[in-house]
């Protein structure tokens, strides 16, 4: 179950869909942090065995300045001082208002987000997309492919040539004058 913002303070619903013992989803917009922690300790008392927190700013749409990022470290803090003797499984995401791939791919790459969610309109038609909040399929799917090759792009952490760069090696500067390529190199120059 995706429970909204707006229902943030309803404590009925928390616990009805934490009780399903489905996963339970919500996100924190306009929320304190004191109304998170709240919410977290209510699904931690019913069957739920994962919940997942969306960091969001539910200003539709949000203007990428108010994003505030950082406050995702803030819900991992939290969620690492609540009791949690269920072992409920407890992830964090970001709902995503600002329609921008730059924020979407620094909540997934600095702050390593567990889920993303956002609101997509299928053809640029609806209301919500004339409010500047949606993306077209095109746009976020263009992000998803993107998304990949950023995680491709950590390597192995093996600091030496890549192999991509070994025809390149003797094309360096030698230590013995400066000049390149390398003198093996030059030794097969003609003339």
């Amino acid at each position: 179950y995706k429970i909204a913002s707006y229902e943030q303070l309803w404590n009925d619903l928390f616990e009805k869909c934490g009780n399903t013992e489905k996963p339970v989803v919500f996100s924190t917009g306009m929320a304190t942090l004191d109304e998170v922690e709240r919410a977290l300790k209510c699904l931690l008392n019913t069957k739920t065995k994962q919940i997942t927190v969306l960091h969001c700013n539910s200003a539709y749409p949000t203007p990428i300045k108010d994003a505030n990022l950082a406050g995702i470290n803030i819900l991992k803090e939290l969620i690492d001082t609540i009791d949690n003797t269920n072992q409920v499984e407890i992830n964090v995401g970001y709902s995503d208002h600002t329609v921008s791939q730059a924020v979407l791919y620094r909540a997934i790459h600095k702050y390593n987000v567990d889920f993303i969610e956002f609101h997509i309109d299928l053809d640029g038609k609806g209301e919500e997309y004339n409010a500047g909040h949606c993306w077209l399929p095109d746009q976020i799917s263009d992000v998803i492919k993107n998304i990949n090759s950023g995680f491709i792009a950590d390597g192995d952490g093996i600091f030496e040539p890549s192999p991509s760069e070994m025809p390149d090696r003797d094309w360096r500067a030698d230590s013995s004058d400066g000049l390149r390529p390398l003198k093996k190199v030059r030794k097969s120059f003609n003339g």
